[in-house]
């Protein structure tokens, strides 16, 4: 940037026939100096990034922000940035692929610090069977355990996915692969039965609930189906309020405590109570029809039940999770 440097008032003053004339020249040429000085100061400051625009300016298409994501209050957001931050996960469904094998589909999401964006054009193939990246974080496959669902990335934008026995929502950090520093967790998790095959299971919902539904065999003792993959009471005869077993094993802590049981009891007649964590009691009469009926369960994912007359025994099995998850469209198996 130049700066030009006012007129010698004795110039123009000595060199016009009329000094009065030569005064209004240099007035004239010196407003025409300070006015292109101004404008190049102006110039310089906006290739500098140091310029204040003020009134209203209208662009005729819509401005290229960075690639990068605001960090105080006043700075403009990329649509890429909204759509991920308006819902908190767009996409991104999880499903069940294969006894060891879930499928992450496309959609995106920020990571846990907020400050990067993950985003999943084709889908993902998460192993069990296999260590790092899409595998497990750590470790051998564990038999009768819950696993919980990660994405996993890098600041250059390379997006994966893992299975950690660490869940992050009530405690622990997950192991990380080489050269992977962001994370999320993502609200879903898998559970693997006594040969580690995955218990098949199936979202639905639609808005700020979805169910995840086991896609098992229960109990239902009438049937003769023996007892079922999710069964959380085994001939329950207590006539007394007597606690459940935990079912956090397929109800993790932090992820609700609404369940979908189903009870069924080996004798025709039979009343029993369960209670759940409100202090209420839900009076089912259990025979040969199976019945299934949402619940509440204490923080210890628990119920409580009594048999208040007959003779047999009762059988409780977990159907389904209810969890409030804002924007998830999931289809029906």
């Amino acid at each position: 940037m130049t700066t030009i440097n006012l007129a010698d008032p004795t110039i123009y003053v000595n060199n016009v026939n009329n000094p009065t004339d030569g005064e209004k020249l240099r007035t004239d040429l010196n407003t025409i100096i300070t006015e292109e000085n101004a404008k190049d100061t102006r110039l310089g400051n906006l290739e500098s990034g140091i310029m204040s625009i003020s009134g209203v300016k209208t662009f005729t298409s819509i401005p290229i922000l960075p690639a990068s994501n605001p960090s105080t209050a006043n700075e403009a957001a990329r649509k890429a940035y909204v759509d991920a931050a308006a819902v908190g996960t767009n996409g991104l469904l999880v499903e069940y692929a294969s006894a060891s094998t879930l499928t992450i589909n496309k959609g995106s999401c920020r990571d846990n610090t907020g400050a990067y964006i993950f985003t999943i054009s084709s889908p993902l193939t998460l192993d069990i069977t296999t260590t790092g990246i899409n595998g497990r974080d750590s470790g051998v496959e564990a038999s009768n355990t819950t696993y919980f669902v990660y994405l996993i990335g890098k600041t250059d934008g390379t997006v994966a996915s893992t299975l950690s026995t660490t869940n992050e929502f009530i405690s622990g950090a997950i192991t990380l692969p080489v050269g992977y520093t962001l994370k999320r967790q993502l609200p879903l998790w898998v559970r693997n039965d006594g040969s580690s095959n995955f218990i098949p299971f199936y979202l639905e919902g639609w808005g700020s609930y979805l169910t995840y539904w086991y896609k098992v065999t229960t109990t239902y003792f009438y049937a003769g189906y023996g007892l079922g993959t999710t069964n959380v009471l085994n001939a329950g005869t207590a006539t007394s309020f007597t606690a459940m077993t935990s079912m956090s094993n397929f109800i993790p802590n932090g992820f609700s405590d609404m369940a979908w049981l189903e009870t069924s009891s080996s004798s025709s007649g039979d009343f029993f109570v369960l209670r759940d964590s409100l202090g209420s009691g839900i009076q089912q009469q259990c025979n040969s029809n199976s019945k299934t009926g949402l619940y509440v369960l204490n923080s210890s994912q628990q119920l409580e039940y009594i048999r208040t007359s007959g003779t047999g025994a009762l059988y409780v099995d977990v159907k389904g999770v209810l969890i409030n998850r804002r924007g998830l469209l999931v289809p029906t198996p």
